[in-house]
């Protein structure tokens, strides 16, 4: 995440508009329930809403 961050903060100003994420909690990630999906935990903040390290590192790009 904090490549994507750095890749943003690297254009122009004009064009940093937006940055997508798929869903901020784990416990709310499509992945879960799928196949071989159980266990992934890709997303920006915990199943709690605890930031993770990819959370906090985006978090300081973008500051």
């Amino acid at each position: 995440m904090q490549e994507a961050g750095e890749a943003l903060m690297a254009l122009p100003a004009r064009q940093r508009w937006a940055l997508t994420v798929w869903g901020l909690r784990d416990r709310d990630s499509w992945l879960r329930g799928q196949p071989g999906g159980a266990d992934d935990a890709p997303l920006l903040f915990d199943a709690e809403g605890r930031p993770k390290l990819a959370a906090r590192a985006l978090a300081k790009v973008l500051a």
